[in-house]
């Protein structure tokens, strides 16, 4: 957290060791090139390794034509029994998880003022 804003996720420099970080980078939104970097004021929590199965979803999605989705994080609505979880920079939104039941995953997007749902391809998915 930072100026009342929570920032996640970050990421430490794997090759300095989890324990041992000074700083910590997160990721500006949507925008890869662009990060904040954060000094820690004490080192960071043990790491933690969620049960297998728990369903985790991924923090940025990108979709067809370089559309990238971001995480919404707090409480949002839920839509024909969905959740809306990601904003696009298209303005469009990704509802519930992936569908990871074949080889090219994908989620439910629905347009700007519509409820209506449809399954869209994930190019390509960060957890």
């Amino acid at each position: 957290m930072t100026d009342n804003n929570i920032l996640d996720p970050c990421f430490s420099d794997p090759g300095i060791g989890f324990l041992s970080a000074k700083v910590v980078a997160c990721p500006n939104g949507v925008d890869l090139s662009a990060v904040t970097i954060i000094n820690l004021s004490k080192p960071l929590p043990a790491p933690f390794t969620p049960p297998a199965g728990t369903g985790l979803l991924p923090w940025l999605i990108e979709g067809a034509g370089n559309v990238n989705c971001e995480m919404i994080t707090g409480a949002t609505e839920v839509v024909g029994g969905n959740r809306l979880n990601y904003g696009c920079t298209d303005k469009t939104s990704l509802f519930g998880g992936p569908d990871k039941t074949s080889p090219v995953w994908r989620i439910l997007q629905a347009k700007p003022g519509s409820p209506e749902q449809s399954y869209v391809n994930i190019v390509k998915a960060w957890m």
